[in-house]
């Protein structure tokens, strides 16, 4: 009876039948889109534009300002903004905009502090520990 290999050995069968695998797919060949199921691209696809051309909520939330943000403060919420609709809302600094997922961001707010992460009545109430611009939402 013949023993195992040794680690060594092991992993260089390994990456042999790896590399032989990979370098065996290299070729390129042009198909129609309905026959390239189940292939790898030869090369990356870079758009040639942002889209959707906005920045955007990433959840449900609330829209402000990060440089406005403190936790110890309410903020007064100024409106809101569904998905699917350009924002029509002024966000006055301190105070905030009830958002919804991809809803585009105002022009004045960078931030979203997530539904989950927030209690609100006529105002919000943060309990994030911080908020850094960007945070839950797409920069273009």
């Amino acid at each position: 009876m013949t023993g195992l290999p040794d680690y060594a050995e092991a992993l260089q069968r390994a990456l042999s039948a790896v590399n032989d695998a990979v370098i065996s797919r290299t070729g390129q060949e042009l198909v129609p889109l309905d026959r390239a199921g189940g292939r790898v691209l030869a090369s990356a696809v870079v758009a040639d534009r942002d889209m959707p051309p906005f920045n955007r909520a990433m959840m449900d939330g609330y829209a402000l300002r990060a440089a406005d943000y403190s936790r110890s403060r309410p903020f007064p919420v100024a409106g809101e903004v569904p998905a699917g609709v350009a924002p029509d809302v002024r966000v006055p600094p301190g105070a905030c905009v009830k958002i919804a997922t991809g809803a585009a961001l105002p022009d004045a707010c960078d931030t979203v502090i997530q539904h989950k992460r927030s209690r609100q009545s006529r105002h919000l109430h943060a309990r994030s520990r911080r908020s850094r611009t960007g945070c839950a939402s797409t920069q273009r």
